[in-house]
């Protein structure tokens, strides 16, 4: 390898700026200035920083943490925890501004708050940055680096610029092909093996040589694609990352020819004696290495695009048979044993079993002579899967339990020798990606021995242990294993908990394009990589779902001073707790009005919403610990006055706002909050905290509500004092209604949709299912389409046959294949019971309207008797819990008791529709007994009334007789008296 450049040479080379540094330090000691300091490298930053500390004993440096709230708040808690009796900083260094989060954010806020950098600070402050952030600065903080002298460059040596590249790219290889991890060692020159800061030393490092008129050999320039390749790839620039894999291949493939005619050279041993490599690596090993990153490439496009998921796995299988044959060409088993399990497990992805079982075997081989314990437990795991799906359950059984043995005897051996760095790495991957593998495999086995207690506990393990965002298919897999244990066990609560997880995670991660009848969530990735500024987007699920002008008419809003409070209301089903939840929340936080950083609150439980939204107050701003917590228990005599929910809202919310924070308190489905609260007394305090936060500055609200609800704005109004709306709550200032999608939208929210989750549908099956939506009321509502699309998916129909083979009116027939599902999920022996309180979740009318009714509990158990339909409580709680999480019935909180109602009206047909002859005709004769017996009882009733009126009327008789008789008693004996005197 190259000689490094002497350190002394570093700093000679740079002398005049560096002399430019040590003057500007000098000269503004004990007052604030601004000193920018623009270097690329970081091996050149250690190196200068190291000098800088010899002159300048008091001098501190700051390296920033990724999670900043403001640069000057970091610097002054820095600063706050020096001893108070340590001498004041010559000057203060300021290192990693490119690996914040938000730097946008960031600088705006130091721009804004340029003065008090001067007021507050005394003396001076050294940003450290590279090209980036300096361009970032002249962009969004021209003013704060208005404040010192003009930018200090320091600079890399050309020629140890090209000795470090050729340097570092030999040792990328070395670092792979030993299977060290990938981690950059320290002070590097370049990094090379790809990064998340935002400034890239490789980028820097070819521009400065163009800029030097430096040329690279064609060895280094290929070592660099593949350098390139690599960050590329680990940024899934997929594109970018195989043109730069392919050409790197081509050299280093041409290079590997020539060398076969020539006698190799003897292998050179490597510091680390269990890999004998050559020093640098051999064409061939680079040739391998490029091989075997194609097939990482391919095996990473299977995961992205599932639509060519087979095809990428045969073309990932080809690579890494053609790599493995490189080392075999240089006959060191130790790097087939490294890489074989590659192989592998492209062939289990394949169900290979044949292939699989004769490679494993071989890997185990391999790996029991190199002693490597966590690559034998991973080879017992294949052998496990392929005796499973030979439905040989003992073998499967004694070879996971193999597996989770040797990961168990590695824990130990780890812990007698902690000194192997090798061995503590490889036993994290295997704990990460493997072990909840084993315990599934073992799990399944025992289940086809007839160990259900024990393989539904194992099972239940795995799926605590495998991260769906390290293996989503192996974490579906077990999801959808117990579901079917669960429910084949009778469990179908259980099953039905498990079966919601699946939901979410699918639709987290783009599997599932149609959410049914629940509401959007954001996706918790995508399979682009995201946009290299910081502007703001809308997020992915609501741009496809039509909504996105929606979301960026409510943020221009919210920008506004004249905005303080926004409205979003509609009908049920319009989606209102969607574009709050994957559309306004996600762009709200990437929102940075006047520099400042945005936070929203979310409320959707109304209960103790004090006492909810102070606990997010305190984990969301930083400073809020110190306050005291809200006092609820009654004054002592002599005791002061507590510390109460308004006095915490003050402070909390003053704190954030001083601090540049922005603070939006979102309250979705507020309607439940009347429901929670239903005394005016009770209410009162929201309705005090909705005044104070109109008050302040940099705090708005955000309230989502059913249209039906929007009266109740008016008591708001006339208990709280709102003058500062103009026009008042129900103004169209603050109301935004949500309507349903125009013809055009809905086709493509669908064509967004399904080509997000990689779900594709003909042209004519999309534009069928939207004409159908349409029929009734001449556009779409969104939870229709929802449902309707949920079970397209289900069902596998992506063309129009498909739709029209489901015969005269497919969309009638899914969707009650819709309802059918939830149905099913509550079990055989609930089916009915469920299937009857769906029916008794409509009504009609006496002009033969349907509508859903709103129910009680014991509203359903008294319509349930009159049916004889037998029951226990729990049977009734299973199958209430699953309708309600299905999305088909709303559970609406009230008092004394929660209320039950079919999710839309426009399911009301489709639920009748459902029921068989025998249960519709036991149904009208049980609404007939019940009709007849109420008559009966309202019969019984007159009766019983005019018999007590007859009584009444007798009494009163009596009663005025008795009167006239005492009267003309009075009368006489008045008479006589009068006589008698």
């Amino acid at each position: 390898m190259t000689a490094q450049l002497p350190l002394p040479d570093l700093l000679s080379f740079n002398q005049e700026a560096l002399r430019d540094l040590e003057r500007a330090i000098a000269l503004q000691s004990n007052r604030f200035t601004l000193i920018l300091v623009r270097c690329n490298y970081q091996r050149l930053q250690s190196t200068l920083l190291d000098h800088l500390l010899k002159l300048y004993p008091n001098l501190q440096v700051l390296n920033l943490s990724q999670h900043l709230p403001s640069l000057l708040e970091a610097i002054q808690i820095h600063l706050r925890l020096n001893p108070s009796d340590a001498p004041t900083p010559t000057a203060l260094i300021v290192s990693d501004l490119d690996t914040v989060e938000n730097l946008e954010a960031i600088l705006k806020a130091a721009n804004l708050a340029r003065d008090s950098f001067r007021e507050q600070l005394s003396l001076p402050l050294v940003l450290w940055i590279d090209d980036y952030v300096l361009s970032q600065m002249s962009q969004l903080a021209q003013d704060l680096k208005n404040l010192g002298p003009p930018t200090i460059r320091f600079e890399m040596p050309p020629d140890e610029l090209i000795a470090g590249l050729h340097r570092e790219a030999d040792e990328l290889f070395v670092r792979f092909l030993k299977g060290l991890p990938d981690a950059i060692p320290a002070n590097p020159l370049i990094d090379l093996s790809g990064t998340n800061r935002l400034g890239n030393e490789l980028t820097y490092a070819l521009r400065d040589l163009e800029t030097y008129g430096s040329t690279l050999s064609a060895d280094l320039d290929a070592s660099l694609l593949f350098a390139q390749g690599r960050q590329a790839h680990s940024r899934l620039q997929m594109d970018e990352a195989k043109d730069c894999y392919e050409e790197s291949l081509a050299y280093w493939k041409q290079q590997a020819e020539a060398c076969e005619t020539q006698s190799p050279e003897p292998p050179l041993t490597s510091p680390h004696p269990s890999t004998l490599l050559p020093s640098p690596p051999t064409p061939l090993h680079k040739k391998a290495t490029l091989l075997l990153h194609l097939g990482f490439w391919w095996r990473s496009l299977a995961v992205l695009q599932r639509a060519t998921y087979q095809a990428s796995l045969k073309s990932a299988r080809r690579y890494f048979e053609a790599g493995l044959a490189c080392f075999r060409q240089t006959e060191q088993p130790e790097l087939i044993a490294r890489f074989i399990p590659s192989l592998a497990e492209v062939l289990q992805k394949q169900q290979d079993w044949a292939t699989l079982e004769t490679v494993a075997q071989e890997a185990l081989t391999l790996h029991q002579q190199t002693g490597d314990w966590v690559r034998q437990a991973r080879d017992h795991g294949f052998l496990a899967e392929v005796a499973l799906n030979r439905q040989n359950w003992q073998t499967a059984q004694a070879e996971a339990i193999r597996a989770l043995d040797l990961l168990e005897q590695t824990e130990q051996r780890l812990q007698d020798s902690p000194d192997s760095p090798a061995l503590a790495e490889g036993l994290q991957i295997a704990k990460r990606f493997q072990r909840g593998w084993y315990r599934f495999l073992l799990g399944e086995a025992q289940m086809e021995l007839d160990q259900p207690k024990n393989a539904i506990s194992l099972l239940d393990q795995a799926r605590q242990e495998v991260d769906p965002d390290a293996d989503l298919i192996l974490y579906l897999q077990i999801l959808e294993e117990l579901i079917h244990h669960h429910y084949e066990l009778g469990d179908y609560r259980r099953a039905f908990e498990v079966k919601l997880e699946r939901r979410r995670v699918e639709y987290r991660h783009n599997f599932r394009a149609f959410i049914g009848a629940g509401a959007l969530q954001p996706h918790q990735r995508s399979v682009t990589p995201p946009p290299p500024d910081n502007t703001t987007t809308v997020s992915a699920e609501i741009a496809a779902s039509g909504r996105q002008q929606d979301v960026a008419n409510l943020l221009n809003r919210l920008q506004e001073a004249r905005y303080q409070i926004l409205v979003i209301h509609g009908p049920s089903g319009v989606g209102k707790s969607s574009i709050l939840n994957a559309g306004l929340i996600p762009a709200l936080r990437s929102l940075t009005p006047q520099g400042r950083t945005t936070v929203p609150i979310l409320v959707q439980t109304y209960g103790n919403w004090e006492q909810g939204i102070a606990a997010d107050l305190r984990s969301t701003f930083p400073g809020l610990a110190a306050l005291p917590a809200i006092s609820k228990l009654p004054l002592e005599p002599g005791q002061e006055t507590p510390f109460t929910e308004y006095d915490f809202f003050i402070s909390a919310l003053k704190t954030a706002t001083d601090n540049n924070y922005f603070a939006v308190l979102i309250f979705d489905q507020f309607e439940d909050f009347f429901f929670e609260r239903d005394e005016l007394a009770a209410r009162q305090p929201f309705y005090d905290f909705l005044s104070l936060c109109l008050k302040l500055p940099w705090v708005k609200l955000v309230l989502g509500l059913r249209e039906d609800y929007l009266h109740y704005l008016l008591e708001i109004e006339r208990q709280t004092d709102v003058s500062i709306i103009d026009g008042g709550l129900l103004s169209s200032d603050v109301r935004y209604p949500l309507g349903n999608f125009s013809q055009a939208s809905a086709e493509s929210v669908i064509r967004q949709l399904t080509e997000s989750a990689q779900y594709y549908l003909e042209d004519a099956l999309i534009r069928c299912v939207v004409k159908e939506l349409a029929r009734e009321t001449g556009d779409v509502r969104p939870i229709e389409l929802q449902v309707l699309g949920a079970q397209l998916q289900r069902e596998n129909i992506t063309t129009f046959k498909q739709y029209k083979a489901l015969g005269e009116q497919p969309k009638e027939r899914l969707v009650q294949r819709f309802l059918a599902s939830a149905v099913k999920d509550c079990g055989p022996p609930n089916r009915e019971l469920a299937q009857v309180v769906l029916y008794l979740l409509t009504d009609e009318d006496k002009e033969g309207r349907l509508y859903r009714p709103l129910k009680t509990r014991e509203d359903l158990e008294y319509d349930l008797s009159f049916l004889d339909v037998e029951f226990i409580p729990d049977q009734l709680d299973l199958v209430l819990f699953i309708l309600v999480g299905s999305g088909l019935v709303f559970e609406i909180p009230e008092d004394p008791e929660d209320s039950y109602q079919l999710v839309h009206d426009y399911l009301v047909k489709y639920v009748r529709q459902e029921q068989t002859p025998e249960l519709l005709l036991q149904l009208e004769e049980a609404r007939e007994k019940q009709q007849q017996t109420e008559a009966e009882l309202r019969l019984v009733l007159q009766e019983k009334n005019l018999i007590l009126l007859r009584q009444l009327r007798q009494q009163k008789r009596g009663i005025a007789f008795t009167l006239l008789l005492l009267t003309l008693a009075l009368l006489l004996e008045l008479t006589t008296w009068v006589t008698a005197q």
